[in-house]
């Protein structure tokens, strides 16, 4: 006589009360370890965005004939608030996957009581964090130093969170795929 053989029963995955508010302190918490790290390692940020603010420059320089036209950094402002920000949440998010893929601690997330997807959003909420706050740097110092004026206005919130959930994404999209096949990583972290 044969026995059929039993699997464990699966997890409970209905949210309780208690679960959600630990859940959403501990993914707080991730972000803030996000922070904390981004904060001690703060001497290599500037100087990306240093080299990004001269690639801009230049660019509006020669698109200009010779001179930086105010005109045209009114139009272009926006754009580069968006690659900075693209550019800085795409290598945190693919640096850090690829940091903890090589130190071997990568693994270690599966000792979390977090899911790999609320690990994730802790990790990309400190990313865009960093990411809108030096975007934000780097564009207010061109708008400073041009004289350009954009007048606030609750319109742009729409477009600007559509912006960032498009940056969210392709930051998501390229350290799943430098978690998946080695030689992406090493593409994006290569081009700087």
């Amino acid at each position: 006589m044969t026995t059929a053989a039993t699997l464990p029963a699966p997890r409970d995955t209905t949210d309780h009360p208690t679960r959600s508010a630990s859940q959403g302190r501990m993914i707080a918490n991730e972000t803030a370890n996000g922070l904390r790290l981004v904060w001690a390692y703060r001497a290599t940020l500037p100087p990306p965005l240093l080299g990004l603010l001269v690639t801009y420059l230049v660019f509006q320089y020669f698109v200009g004939g010779g001179e930086i036209l105010e005109d045209l950094v009114a139009d272009t402002a926006p754009a580069m608030f968006a690659y900075v920000a693209t550019y800085v949440a795409v290598m945190r998010m693919v640096a850090g996957i690829l940091e903890e893929r090589n130190a071997g601690t990568l693994e270690q997330i599966h000792l979390s009581p977090l899911h790999p997807w609320q690990l994730a959003v802790g990790r990309l909420a400190a990313a865009m964090t960093e990411a809108v706050l030096a975007a934000a740097g780097v564009t207010a110092i061109v708008l400073i130093g041009w004289h350009i004026d954009y007048p606030a206005s609750w319109q742009a919130l729409v477009p600007f969170g559509l912006l960032l959930s498009g940056i969210a994404g392709f930051a998501l999209l390229l350290a799943a795929a430098s978690f998946t096949y080695r030689g992406t990583g090493h593409s994006c972290t290569s081009s700087t």
